[in-house]
């Protein structure tokens, strides 16, 4: 793969691309679509290498850090890329040009990139169960720039005028709420919150005259382990003797959220 610098010279940028395990699909006016083949055949899951990384000055990789989290990684060549990968920046020189790598969602397959010892590009797809397989996918969206920030937006229009699975933002209507000031628990109380500390939150928002217009109860998320407060709510419904039976933790969990509720109500729009 060899795209042109900004003097007008060729420069290589993927080398061993090979032409057995991919092939172009649609065009745009400065990227392609890459359709990938498994050698293997029908599969759940594989690998295909996009060739080593012939030119890079600087890479910016967007990656998942963990099972909620997304996070930037930083490199010089494709060892830097991190497993599960998900948007690949390049600057080819300094100062450009850009190429953009975005693995894409094709079917029931998703795409992710993750860099090699020997600095290829291995582009991995999956569709996380055994039983749904392919023997390839529409796989990748590569495109090249002299501006990164004109060859994002480019290249997500372009991704959504392919796919016709979301709309950009050009595309879109701006809810007007966008404009209010909400508060989101999350910040303040992590996975701590408490009815009188969301209380109190919202009355020293509104006393520093910064009222909010809308509040996110934010408790984070699902808990992989059991903790200890939940086990024992596990005992207390298992057990028909004890008072706190699952009809009434559930009835006072109930009353409980009705009454922030109406609390902060109350609070936001007091006159």
């Amino acid at each position: 793969v060899r795209i042109i610098a900004n003097d007008g010279s060729t420069i290589s940028l993927l080398r061993g691309l090979s032409a057995s395990t991919w092939s172009a699909g649609t065009t745009t006016s400065s990227g392609l679509f890459l359709h990938s083949t498994n050698p293997d055949g029908e599969s759940s899951a594989f690998d295909t290498s996009l060739g080593q990384l012939a030119s890079c000055n600087r890479l910016l990789a967007c990656t998942r850090l963990t099972r909620y989290w997304m996070g930037p990684a930083f490199g010089g060549s494709a060892k830097d890329i991190p497993i599960d990968t998900q948007f690949l920046l390049i600057e080819v020189e300094e100062g450009g040009p850009y190429v953009l790598v975005l693995p894409l969602l094709d079917g029931d397959f998703r795409a992710s990139l993750v860099g090699s010892r020997t600095n290829d590009i291995i582009c991995h797809q999956e569709s996380g169960d055994g039983k749904v397989t392919t023997s390839g996918t529409r796989a990748i969206y590569i495109c090249v720039g002299d501006d990164p920030y004109h060859l994002i937006k480019q290249s997500f229009a372009a991704v959504a005028n392919e796919t016709e699975t979301f709309a950009t933002l050009d595309e879109k209507t701006i809810p007007s709420h966008v404009d209010e000031f909400g508060w989101c628990t999350w910040d303040a109380f992590y996975s701590e919150v408490t009815p009188q500390g969301v209380i109190e939150g919202v009355k020293a928002l509104r006393e520093a005259g910064a009222p909010p217009k809308t509040v996110i109860l934010d408790d984070g998320w699902q808990q992989v382990e059991p903790t200890k407060k939940s086990t024992e709510m596990e005992v207390a419904k298992e057990d028909p003797s004890n008072s706190e039976s699952k009809n009434s933790i559930t009835s006072r969990v109930a009353n409980g959220i009705l009454g922030i509720f109406a609390k902060i109500v109350s609070i936001m729009y007091e006159r």
